[in-house]
């Protein structure tokens, strides 16, 4: 089987990498067409590319040439993530191969505009299979493209990362994790969001931490996981905002490597993640494999760790999430004991898991 992912690389951790390499362990052939990496290579093309108004128009040609040079015997192209930019590249994406498959991730859909809306609803009728991997996210494209709904399929995907968990707590008790990463031994550990966006709301994340009671606040360490992306001057902010409502924390600014993720998920007590829009997040995901409770905005589409018994608490506001971080707890060490749940989100986010895979394999194949 040969196979054509269509992504932005870069952005696609670790979904599309391990996927990829999981593909490839399996003797499928995987080709990948990044749109982050237009590289100009002719003349022409890098001298316009010089120019802000040029460089999208350029962005888009230098991607279709560099498309149009591809194979044309693929068995499935599979878009993940999508772009806007697809409209411009649909017509030769889809000639590359015999289906294509479009993969929606969440913000691509949750945060579309009517314009962008409209691109997705070309894209949609013309793939042969959509995946996605919140249910809820199912019923939102139902009603937005109810003529889809047909070729939606719920597809998780594998993840590494909790494979390198179990691995840790077969080593190491969660103090021993906590020493490695430097956290205290004794507190209970809050971890603020996954990344350094604005779209994570830190800041009213603090605000909430900054209406604790201090006896409260003393209990409890704050570690804002701002590892990506680059951007030192949003990260900046957050500081600054964490110092002068006088809040002790930990921020995490460096890129981490995979198992020192993992350890953060197995020291966190307490994951809270009020981002504007989710469908299904990896770190998330993690933080629910290794025993963490979550506070969760209400609107995010959770439901189904619900269903598995996952401790899960909605909150709206900044007052509700004081509320809620005034009884948080400690968990018990996840290399001793291990929630019940877990193995609902082994089973379907594990490449280990022969029936994902197969999942996948069927869409290509049709």
């Amino acid at each position: 089987m040969k196979i054509l992912i269509a992504t932005g690389y870069s952005g696609s951790w670790p979904y599309v990498p391990d996927m990829v390499e999981e593909l490839r362990s399996r003797g499928v052939t995987v080709d990948i067409f990044d749109i982050d990496e237009p590289r100009p290579a002719r003349f022409l093309d890098r001298l316009a590319f010089r120019f802000t108004g040029l460089r999208a128009r350029t962005t888009r040609s230098v991607l279709r040439h560099k498309l149009d040079a591809m194979a044309s015997d693929y068995d499935a192209v599979n878009i993940h993530f999508l772009h806007p930019i697809y409209a411009d590249l649909l017509d030769s994406l889809k000639v590359r191969g015999r289906r294509l498959v479009a993969s929606i991730w969440g913000s691509d859909f949750l945060r579309a505009n009517d314009a962008q809306r409209a691109v997705l609803r070309d894209i949609l009728a013309q793939a042969h299979v959509i995946t996605t991997n919140n249910p809820e996210i199912r019923q939102q494209l139902q009603a937005a493209y109810p003529e889809a709904e047909p070729k939606v399929r719920i597809m998780s995907y594998g993840m590494r990362s909790l494979s390198v968990i179990d691995q840790v707590l077969r080593k190491e008790t969660q103090a021993q994790s906590r020493a490695a990463l430097g956290v205290d031994p004794d507190k209970i550990i809050v971890v603020c969001g996954y990344n350094a966006t604005r779209a994570q709301q830190h800041m009213t994340m603090i605000q909430a931490i900054a209406a604790l009671p201090p006896d409260v606040k003393a209990r409890q360490q704050f570690i804002v996981q701002a590892t990506y992306p680059d951007d030192a001057a949003y990260k900046d902010e957050i500081a600054a905002a964490l110092d002068k409502a006088g809040i002790a924390y930990l921020m995490l600014r460096e890129n981490m490597d995979l198992e020192d993720i993992c350890r953060l998920r197995i020291v966190s007590d307490v994951t809270l993640n009020i981002q504007t829009t989710d469908s299904l997040a990896g770190s998330i995901q993690e933080h629910l494999y290794a025993g963490s409770a979550l506070i969760v905005g209400r609107w995010l589409p959770y439901e189904m760790f619900e269903k598995m018994g996952a401790s899960v608490q909605r909150v709206e506001t900044a007052a509700q999430i004081a509320e809620a971080l005034a009884v948080a707890r400690r968990k018990p060490d996840p290399s001793v004991t291990r929630p019940d749940y877990v193995r609902q989100i082994h089973e379907a986010a594990c490449w280990g898991s022969d029936s994902l895979m197969e999942k996948w394999l069927s869409a290509y194949r049709g």
